[in-house]
């Protein structure tokens, strides 16, 4: 059979031209085929990735013979069915968190100043910021300026703060606890 047309289901080790090695995995089925990692002792696979035909994705299990799929890479979506650690940037478009208690926690060393900046790519000038002051608790609304950001509103409180918005009173923010807001005009 030709290059990337063999009808052998199989797996199939080749050289393409002078320059690439492959392996090629064929499956007769829409399930496509997998390469398992596992250990010795007559068990079944511990990890495994698997590529369908149709739909066309590449799935990642764990936890060996659990077939809920950990990871799903599709066209046109990548879905995470566990927890996703980070420990350096995330680049997207776009963060949606659903569910019935979603939950977006900002965890940062302690004694550090987290921030939460939403501006114009490349304008430091322009948007807003809500960062945390780890030295005394509390946070700040701050508007950004070309030398920095100029702070608009600074809450501390020694108890929970609630914010929310009474539409009958032209969406006044209110705020209740035992607070000290400073702001500037």
């Amino acid at each position: 059979d030709a290059l990337n047309n063999n009808t052998v289901v199989g797996v199939h080790i080749a050289k393409y031209s002078t320059n690439y090695g492959y392996i090629d995995i064929r499956s007769s089925d829409n399930d496509g085929g997998w390469i398992d990692f596992s250990k010795t002792g007559n068990s079944d696979y511990k990890t495994r990735i698997r590529g369908y035909n149709d739909p066309a994705k590449l799935v990642f299990y764990v936890d060996g013979g659990n077939t809920e799929e950990r990871v799903v890479i599709s066209s046109n979506v990548t879905n995470i069915n566990n927890k996703l650690k980070c420990n350096d940037t995330i680049e997207t478009d776009q963060i949606v968190i659903k569910g019935t208690n979603p939950l977006l926690d900002i965890a940062a060393l302690s004694n550090s100043n987290p921030v939460i900046n939403i501006r114009l790519e490349g304008r430091i000038d322009k948007g807003f910021k809500l960062q945390l002051n780890g030295e005394n608790d509390s946070f700040s609304f701050a508007k950004n300026t070309g030398g920095g950001s100029l702070p608009v509103y600074t809450i501390s409180s020694t108890r929970n703060i609630t914010f929310y918005e009474d539409v009958t009173v032209n969406k006044i923010l209110k705020v209740t606890g035992n607070i000290t807001v400073t702001g500037t005009s």
